[in-house]
């Protein structure tokens, strides 16, 4: 629970008994954060390390979903050039950017038009991230595995095809 701008010390029913003790009890749990404004949200959310499972090197004009489970992190990309559902966008043009991902495994990119499997070069590890590359054109999309099963469908289904790097595709 983060609490931004002004503690509540008022009930919010009526006949509700008053809220100080529960707010200062609160205050007790690491979980629980406050923070005068806004401005000082991502210092407070970096010191709580919460951090997002995916980061752009840059900001981009590309939505992403991220689902888990057990063995896998799935990650969709979509760039959304449509330009009837999107004027704005009329002139946008393919991206290329390098994109952080939590967790540690193989990353394969998978076409959802095609069904391709590729395995995805890594340009960067650490211990709970990985920074790969990715290049979509306006209105498209792709899903990136994370893999942390050694020998599972997608390293088979990639086996033939050689490390997939945007820059030199």
């Amino acid at each position: 629970i983060i609490f931004v701008g002004e503690v509540p010390s008022e009930p919010t029913f009526f006949g509700e008994n008053s809220i100080i003790e529960q707010m200062a009890n609160l205050k007790t749990y690491k979980n629980v954060g406050f923070c005068d404004g806004l401005e000082n949200l991502p210092s407070l959310l970096k010191e709580m390390s919460i951090t997002p499972y995916v980061s752009y090197d840059k900001p981009q004009k590309v939505l992403n979903v991220y689902r888990k489970t057990e063995s896998k992190d799935y990650v969709y990309f979509y760039n959304y050039a449509d330009a009837d559902t999107y004027p704005e966008l009329a002139g946008a043009e393919k991206v290329t950017f390098k994109v952080w991902i939590n967790g540690r495994g193989t990353p394969y990119l998978l076409d959802p038009w095609t069904a391709g499997v590729k395995t995805l070069k890594v340009l960067s590890q650490d211990s709970d991230k990985i920074l790969v590359e990715l290049e979509l054109a306006p209105n498209d999309s792709v899903i990136i595995v994370v893999d942390k099963e050694p020998d599972s469908m997608f390293s088979a289904l990639a086996e033939k095809s050689k490390v997939l790097d945007v820059r030199n595709s």
